[in-house]
């Protein structure tokens, strides 16, 4: 069987190509969902990896593989509008037209979006303004996360990569994958929203959690804090919003990091009750697999 039609120029979705193409595509998603919320975060204009405006080299190689990632996301927009064949009620289409017209019904204007060339702009003021440019280079690519919005519609073709490859796989295993992976990841949003709250949200406020915890000091003269202090850098920023975060969503609770306003009390509450549901549902995955892996219990007993 062919895997690319000539003529047509169009992939099937069983080719290599696309298959790797979409697993490209989930894991730069995954990517950006990490990267860009701890940028924005926890980078502070004129401190870290681009103190005194000296941008290590790290650095550099950092931002040209997060815009070669950019350029990667633009090709796939041409090729699920142009080259990628689509699955319409179990038939294979290859008609270009058709390609073109269930991508514009379906995800193009997001992809578009979430594609927008905002880093020139914000390269073109800071070059004309002399600013600090880590801040406003990482508050433009928030719009990168548009395309989390795909992530279902990868993750379908990913479980049927999964079967074809692993007929026999316990769908449960992949469910709790699954729900860790979300649970990582609620871990590390919630840890830069917290860290968040403290930066954008209280900045005139005398005690925050942040300032109560030494990280950071108000300045009275000032009439705010200084997000934080100046040999702290953000790794440990953010290790103690994760520290927070962990011990909160598995009630732990060491008491050692606590809120101390009316918002920070909200943020709280959000992250007890969704650690206890994500743990819920992990816990109930785990224990689904370890009954189908049981020889001698229910499962086995009624299999027979």
């Amino acid at each position: 069987k062919r895997k690319y039609y000539k003529g047509k120029g169009v992939f099937p979705p069983s080719s290599p190509l696309v298959r790797t193409w979409n697993i490209l595509s989930l894991l730069f998603s995954l990517y950006f969902a990490f990267s860009i919320p701890f940028r924005v975060t926890f980078f502070i204009d004129g401190r870290g990896p681009m103190r005194d405006q000296a941008v290590p080299l790290v650095i550099w190689i950092w931002l040209v593989i997060e815009y070669c990632i950019d350029v990667f996301f633009l090709i796939d927009i041409y090729l699920r509008l142009r080259r990628f064949a689509v699955n319409r009620f179990g038939k294979v289409i290859t008609d270009t037209d058709i390609i073109a017209a269930q991508y514009r019904s379906t995800w193009l204007w997001w992809d578009v979006i979430a594609s927008l060339p905002l880093d020139v702009v914000a390269w073109m003021i800071v070059a004309q303004s002399g600013s600090e440019p880590l801040f406003l280079l990482s508050s433009v690519r928030i719009i990168r996360l548009v395309r989390l919005g795909k992530i279902g519609y990868y993750m379908r073709f990913i479980d049927q990569y999964l079967n074809e490859l692993f007929p026999r796989i316990n769908s449960a295993v992949t469910q709790a994958f699954k729900i860790a992976v979300l649970t990582l990841y609620l871990n590390h949003w919630y840890a830069c929203a917290w860290f968040g709250v403290h930066r954008f949200l209280e900045m005139e406020n005398h005690n925050t959690w942040a300032t109560v915890d030494g990280i950071a000091t108000y300045l009275p003269e000032l009439g705010r804090h200084n997000i934080a202090n100046e040999d702290i850098g953000p790794g440990f920023l953010y290790l103690r919003s994760v520290h927070f975060v962990v011990t909160t969503m598995s009630s732990v609770g060491y008491g050692d990091i606590r809120p101390y306003s009316l918002l920070e009390t909200c943020v709280e509450l959000v992250v007890v009750v969704t650690g206890a549901c994500t743990f819920a549902a992990l816990i109930g995955s785990v224990a689904v697999i370890y009954l189908h892996l049981d020889s001698h219990g229910e499962i086995s007993f009624k299999n027979r």
